[in-house]
This record gives C-alpha cells, sequence and structure tokens, in this order.
C-alpha cells in the first residue's frame, strides 16, 4: 500500500506558496491550467493508495499552512466537478483518507464541548466527503496532557504513546481513545 507520509514531523508541501490566491481562484473558473506546483501534487495523491493527514487541532480544526494546502490542491476539475452549468460531482471515490488530529485536550472534553461534531462537519464532510474521499475519515487523536504534582515544580507533562491504526479503511475502531 503506498500512503502519501511526510518524512519529517514538520509539515511541508510542495506547492510554492500554501495560500489561495487569484490564480487559484482562475483555476476554480477554469479560466487558467493548474499551476505545475499543484499538479505535481495532485499526481503524488493520484499515485497512493491513500492520503494520510497528521496535524495538530488548532482552534479545532486544521492548521492554516495544511488549509492552504487542501484549498489549493483540492481543486475543481480534479478533486470535484462544480460550475453554473455542472452538476456536482464527486471525483475522489477512489482515494482513502485517514485524518489523525492530535491536541491537548482529553476526549470528554471534545464530547461535551461538541469539538468532535464540529470537525466532523468542518473536515471531514465539508472538505473530503464533497470531493467522495473515503475510508477512514474521521478525525479523532489525541495526545493529552497534565499538570504534575508540587515535586516537579508544576510543570506540565506531555504524554503520548504509539497510535493504534485500523486494520483496514474504514474500520470503526478508533486510532487512541
Amino acid at each position: 500500500m503506498t500512503a502519501i507520509l511526510s518524512k519529517s514531523p514538520i509539515f511541508r508541501p510542495k506547492v510554492s506558496e500554501p495560500q489561495f490566491t487569484l490564480t487559484d481562484l482562475a483555476v476554480h473558473r477554469r479560466d487558467v491550467s493548474i499551476p505545475a506546483d499543484i499538479a505535481a501534487e495532485q499526481a503524488r495523491i493520484d499515485r497512493a493508495d491513500a492520503l494520510v493527514l497528521v496535524f495538530p487541532v488548532h482552534w479545532w480544526s486544521m492548521p492554516a499552512l495544511l488549509k492552504g494546502w487542501v484549498d489549493r490542491v483540492f481543486s475543481n476539475g480534479w478533486a470535484y466537478d462544480e460550475g453554473p452549468d455542472i452538476k456536482s460531482v464527486k471525483k475522489l471515490r477512489h482515494l482513502n483518507v485517514h485524518l489523525v488530529g492530535l491536541g491537548g485536550a482529553s476526549a470528554s472534553t471534545y464530547e461535551r464541548r461538541g469539538y468532535r461534531d464540529l470537525m466532523k462537519t468542518q473536515i471531514e464532510h465539508g472538505i473530503f466527503d464533497y470531493c467522495g474521499a473515503r475510508g477512514d475519515i474521521r478525525t479523532h487523536a489525541r495526545i493529552g496532557s497534565r499538570r504534575s504534582g508540587p515535586a516537579s515544580g508544576g510543570r506540565t507533562q506531555h504524554r503520548s504513546g504509539p497510535l493504534q491504526c485500523p486494520a483496514r479503511p474504514g474500520d470503526p475502531s478508533r486510532l487512541m481513545t
């Protein structure tokens, strides 16, 4: 199985700029061709069996750099077809997407405040389902933290552990509870 994974813990997109520009708007409207850097990223995804995005949760979403990459790479004509005279078509039905959002809040905080539902609507449904991507499209892993006692000077201790990957795409088990 081929998956797009970064070799570095820091997200390093291959696109020249992660900001959505006037050129990207023209691509969306199909007024210009897709820039070479975007076409290269789309080709990387097309060659993969799965797209795995591991990201820190920033204000109950993905970081701006990753969102900018998604905005530019998952473009009209490649990820979906849409336009004034075109019925919306999901074009990435072949793509398995695995989202792993890492954050400091506990599972009960995510549930109590509705953050899990917010992220599900915004990221899973609003982006990847819109394009027809399938598989384990859930944002669900967290690394919690806790305050230690007076013996450690009140410093925050972080805990982490190995992520337990689902046995197969679409497996309803969670990566981490």
